[in-house]
């Protein structure tokens, strides 16, 4: 072999080995049993990043979807919404990614529920997974609602002017006084 050919095959695997250290990294701290901030701490050191380590780990079939979920949104916690999304794409049950991420990133619940809401997780599950993660429902529920302004009014198409807002007791014939019957 030239010396030529053996520079490219040096330079070849010198750029993938990189690539397989990380994935072999994530297995071999999967088999044997590192604590989940162990595993993600060895592949950001290597260069991988959360969303990858989380998804490696769901999709390792370990078992350990949930305490990588919570590790992930501890790690990134103005990420928990987005990290959240990626779980239950990723193949994790919604109620489960729910229940974790609020659990680790509490206050980072108003935004997992806004965005499990728009992934079409029903309501009822997301409110039993949020008090399964010890958040408050009510909270929850005027947060999103606090986050879904009414729409300003507009002209309806056609029209050139907004409506006429109703008034009451000027000129309504009633004259404020109700009825008996």
């Amino acid at each position: 072999m030239g010396h030529t050919m053996r520079r490219l095959l040096l330079c070849v695997l010198a750029g993938i080995l990189p690539f397989t250290t990380v994935l072999a990294d994530i297995s071999t701290d999967l088999a044997s049993e590192q604590p989940m901030a162990i595993i993600f701490n060895n592949a950001v050191e290597a260069g991988d990043t959360i969303e990858n380590i989380l998804g490696s780990v769901i999709k390792s079939q370990s078992g350990l979807g949930p305490e990588a979920v919570c590790t992930a949104v501890t790690l990134d916690p103005e990420n928990a919404a987005n990290l959240a999304e990626f779980a239950v794409n990723s193949g994790l049950t919604a109620s489960t990614v729910v229940t974790s991420a609020m659990q680790c990133a509490p206050d980072k619940a108003p935004e997992i529920y806004t965005k499990m809401k728009e992934l079409g997780m029903p309501e009822d599950e997301l409110l039993a997974s949020a008090i399964e993660a010890g958040q408050d429902p009510t909270a929850l529920l005027e947060a999103a609602a606090a986050g879904n302004p009414i729409a300003p009014l507009v002209a309806a198409p056609g029209q050139t002017s907004l409506p006429t807002p109703l008034t009451f007791g000027e000129d309504d014939g009633g004259g404020g006084v109700a009825s008996p019957n």
